[in-house]
Parts: C-alpha cells; sequence; structure tokens
C-alpha cells in the first residue's frame, strides 16, 4: 500500500507531525497534520485510503528477523471531523506476530488529521483522535459549522 509508506498525505503543502506515549506500556500515538489547500481534496484523499484498504486486504512485510503477513480491513472511524476514515493492520505470523495498529484520518477544514495508535483499545483511539480534533480545530480556526 503506497499510502501506507508515504510520510505525508499525498498532495500536501506542508506537514508536521508529533508522538505521543501513555507510558512504557502504551498506548503509543503518532499524529500528522498535512495542509492539502481545499476540503476536497482531503476528502478525495480519504476515497484513496478506502480504495487502498479494499484493493489491498493483505500484505507482507519483511523483516531481517523474517516476513510477517498482515491483514488489512476497514474498521468503524471514530465520528470526528469532515470524512472520518480508519483501517486496521495486524500482523498473522512472523515477527510481528500478534502487532495491531489502527490507523484514523479526518478532515479539519482543508487539513488531513491523520493519527495511528499502538496498544490503543477503541476509547483511546476516540479519545486521542478527538482531543487531537478539538486542538487543530482551535489552533486553525476551523469553526464547527464547517465539519460535519
Amino acid at each position: 500500500m503506497t499510502i501506507m509508506n508515504a510520510d505525508s498525505a499525498p498532495g500536501a503543502t506542508a506537514n508536521a507531525a508529533t508522538s505521543f506515549s501513555g507510558g512504557q506500556d502504551g498506548p503509543w500515538i503518532d499524529e500528522q497534520l498535512a495542509a492539502m489547500g481545499g476540503a476536497e481534496r482531503v476528502s478525495a484523499f480519504h476515497a484513496q485510503v478506502r480504495a487502498a484498504v479494499k484493493a489491498c486486504s493483505k500484505l507482507t512485510l519483511r523483516l531481517p528477523q523474517g516476513t510477517s503477513t498482515m491483514a488489512v480491513r476497514t474498521v468503524k472511524a471514530p465520528t470526528i471531523g469532515k470524512d472520518p476514515v480508519a483501517f486496521r493492520i495486524s500482523a498473522q505470523g512472523g515477527p510481528l506476530d500478534g502487532f495491531e495498529s489502527t490507523q484514523v484520518a479526518t478532515g479539519v477544514g482543508d487539513v488531513e488529521l491523520m493519527m495511528s495508535f499502538l496498544g490503543a483499545v477503541p476509547d483511546d483511539i476516540d479519545g486521542g483522535t478527538q482531543v487531537a480534533f478539538d486542538k487543530a480545530e482551535q489552533t486553525l480556526g476551523v469553526k464547527a459549522s464547517s465539519v460535519s
């Protein structure tokens, strides 16, 4: 999946990223904001993500220690922001057996908010996405009426 290997959302004009940890046992959260130049470009990126996940239900990850098959599936996205989308990758065997990561993307006006969660339960995912969205909305000055 090319999208998973990208440093930022395709077409982004600027981006910023940060990481958080809930301690030694997690959860671990990566957050990225990408300026897309228009809300329609955010929605177009989400359509690309949905299509990529639908087209690629499994992939093989090669590591020095061996290979792991990764299942890729759509999951329910938190109902936060504009046109949210979410998917989960889960290792099935190999050196990463048991590894699981949930990716969430949503729009904040014309900015893409992307979150990656490791070792997170659904409340962590919903809460983490909400906090990041609220902060981005406030910082960017996006009005609630422009969010759906």
